[in-house]
């Protein structure tokens, strides 16, 4: 699949959403600064710790978003470069595996210190969830491909 239009489709694809998800966090960075700075600068300092720990907990769960979003463009690389049988491959989606579980686990974290100051909090068990289940995903995919790349070389070997 080397230099094929669907490998830099998808190369294309993930490095948008990297793009994306930096913008978007520099974006909310900034309208959310400016909410903090007025609602401080007023009465409503309960207000203003709601909006600060939303702040905080929307860059905690873009650190692992993020991180995954680059072991996938490791991927979209070996996919190019026509070495998707390898254990790279397997353990870069142990990676996205550990990524996404650790979104799960700051998720629940957040999810217990919003449901004191807004309702806000009712997307984070969705998004735990899914985290979840993207990890327990990956611990399959990465077990499979770990299982392809020590056939291939076995093959390799023999042929």
């Amino acid at each position: 699949m080397k230099g094929t239009i669907k490998a830099k489709l998808l190369n294309a694809f993930v490095i948008i959403g990297i793009v994306l998800t930096f913008l978007l966090i520099a974006v909310m960075s900034v309208l959310g600064f400016g909410w903090m700075v007025k609602l401080y600068a007023s009465d409503y300092c309960r207000e203003y710790w709601c909006v600060a720990g939303g702040m905080v907990s929307m860059y905690l769960c873009a650190i692992p978003f993020a991180v995954a979003l680059f072991e996938l463009k490791k991927i979209t690389k070996c996919l190019r470069d026509d070495e998707i049988f390898s254990m790279k491959v397997s353990r870069t989606l142990k990676n996205i595996a550990v990524c996404a579980f650790i979104e799960t686990a700051v998720c629940a974290a957040v999810t217990a210190f919003l449901m004191t100051c807004t309702t806000a909090w009712v997307f984070m068990p969705i998004i735990a969830f899914v985290a979840a289940a993207i990890g327990l995903l990956a611990i399959c995919m990465a077990e499979v491909f770990e299982r392809a790349a020590k056939m291939k070389e076995e093959n390799d070997s023999i042929f």
